[in-house]
């Protein structure tokens, strides 16, 4: 039977005959009682539904929660090491750069110390060498002659480009024809000779006559000479 008719059965049959027959009114129970359970039902089912809804959406809303969360925490982990990352790369770049720059300036300092030292010990052993050379000649010398001293005026003959000629007067020896006249320029002599551009000068003995030879430049001053007298046979 139609609950809704039941009902309006059951009511109509209470306002009709002071409570109506016996089987309305059971029927009118029967209604009250199947529309109560299906309302019952209605409510648990619509209640059942409306918390199924409810905790669908709380999962939802809490999964989209946390996985916002999940990303954002990757997003914000991902920036901090990234920018970590560029810090750290920046630090070693930098440390790179002064450590290069310190070892290239402390390689050329060591380089620049080595080149001097090696200069300062070349320089020092050649002025041994130098010195020692020029005593061992004087030593030389001495022996196998006799050191004296030869001046030559300015008064030279010859045109360019020479060789221009000097008699020479020696006093303090006594000149043979077999006596062999060896120039020793020092420093001093030397230093005119370069400026006058003369390249040589050299004795010839012309039976006991001395004659001084210019190559080059003709000498532009007078020069006093170390010289060794050998006598040859």
């Amino acid at each position: 039977m139609d609950i809704l008719n039941a009902v309006l059965a059951a009511k109509l049959a209470g306002d009709g005959g002071g409570g109506g027959s016996g089987d309305a009114k059971k029927e009118a129970a029967k209604a009250l009682a199947e529309a109560k359970s299906y309302a019952d039902t209605q409510d648990t089912t619509t209640l059942n539904s409306a918390k199924s809804y409810a905790d669908t959406k709380d999962t939802t809303t809490l999964n989209s929660a946390k996985s916002y969360a999940d990303t954002q925490d990757t997003t914000t982990l991902n920036s901090a090491k990234a920018y970590s990352d560029t810090k750290k790369a920046e630090a070693n770049s930098y440390t790179d750069t002064k450590t290069a720059t310190a070892l290239t300036a402390a390689k050329q300092y060591t380089d620049d110390e080595i080149e001097t030292a090696s200069q300062d010990i070349i320089q020092t052993a050649k002025n041994y060498t130098d010195d020692r050379i020029e005593e061992l000649d004087v030593q030389f010398i001495a022996a196998t002659g006799t050191i004296g001293t030869m001046t030559l005026g300015t008064d030279w003959s010859g045109t360019a480009p020479g060789p221009y000629t000097i008699s020479v007067t020696i006093s303090g020896y006594t000149i043979t024809e077999n006596t062999m006249v060896s120039v020793l320029p020092d420093a001093t002599a030397i230093t005119q000779m370069k400026s006058d551009q003369t390249e040589k000068i050299f004795v010839r003995n012309d039976n006991g006559s001395l004659t001084a030879y210019a190559i080059g430049g003709m000498p532009t001053a007078a020069l006093t000479f170390p010289v060794l007298f050998t006598e040859v046979e």
